[in-house]
């Protein structure tokens, strides 16, 4: 299928042969598609930063959905053509999930929830899975974790002690006057008071760019992109006073921008930005 109309040349030479082609507008292209049975999956709702690809191995059809938008959130319902039980896996953190999931006279319906930047496989014909994905949306409660920060650093390749910055709060470092030719590890500690206990969601806001998160002692994850949420599983949070390090690692580029090939690049923040929130229900 061509939009528009026919090529007029071929690279090859020689006359083109179209008979077995057809045109259509590019507003017509989609069902130009759907009729010759080449559509895979259907939204119902049309989305342009909604990204998948499919894949078929062993009998099991393995979907991977991306959010390509750094700002947009997908919220959506894909109709896919299989009534088999659905499993959604987090490649960030290797859990499985149940689906939401209709079956309906074509096929089956997922609800689908991605943050910008966030992906998720949906596996038909894998192993089942008990839990449910939490969804971040029905943590309404906010605690705002906005005392001071002890901020230390040590530089990449280099062992030892981590070295006291006289920063105060989470921000871009990558500033004059602050850390704008640094490459390594930022290690952020703070406290922070809680009313609940139980599972709760740990919201980063910005981060560049890898955390590793750890909650009165126990380390909870670790994120390398958006969104920069992690789950506090039941139990780790406390009433009252609670710890909490974020160890934020950037890349090497800040240490060597001033190279001919990227010294004029605009260059990216570098730490722990915010704001950080632990939510609950």
């Amino acid at each position: 299928v061509f939009t528009g109309e026919f090529p007029k040349r071929c690279y090859l030479g020689g006359d083109i042969e179209t008979k077995n082609f057809k045109t259509a507008a590019c507003a017509e292209l989609a069902d130009a598609v759907t009729a010759l049975g080449l559509r895979d999956i259907c939204l119902k709702q049309p989305d342009c930063e909604l990204c998948y690809y499919h894949y078929q191995k062993d009998g099991a059809d393995i979907y991977f959905f991306t959010n390509q938008s750094t700002k947009h959130t997908v919220e959506n319902t894909v109709v896919f053509p299989m009534a088999k039980e659905a499993v959604l896996f987090d490649a960030m953190t290797g859990n499985r999930y149940q689906a939401e999931q209709t079956v309906t006279e074509n096929g089956c319906e997922i609800s689908l929830y991605l943050q910008p930047y966030e992906s998720i496989f949906i596996l038909f014909g894998g192993e089942a899975a008990q839990d449910v994905r939490p969804d971040i949306r029905k943590f309404t409660k906010e605690y705002p974790v906005d005392g001071a920060w002890r901020v230390s650093t040590l530089a990449a390749g280099e062992t030892g002690e981590f070295v006291k910055q006289p920063f105060d709060a989470p921000g871009n470092l990558a500033v004059p006057g602050k850390l704008p030719d640094f490459s390594g590890t930022i290690r952020y500690e703070t406290t922070f008071s809680c009313n609940d206990t139980g599972k709760a969601f740990l919201d980063l806001g910005a981060v560049y760019e890898t955390a590793i998160v750890t909650v009165n002692g126990t380390e909870i994850g670790t994120r390398i992109c958006p969104p920069y949420q992690l789950e506090i599983p039941e139990g780790i949070l406390k009433q009252g006073e609670n710890t909490l390090t974020v160890e934020v690692i950037n890349t090497l580029v800040k240490e060597n921008h001033d190279n001919p090939f990227d010294k004029y690049f605009p260059q990216e923040p570098t730490g722990l930005i915010g704001p950080v929130t632990v939510k609950m229900k």
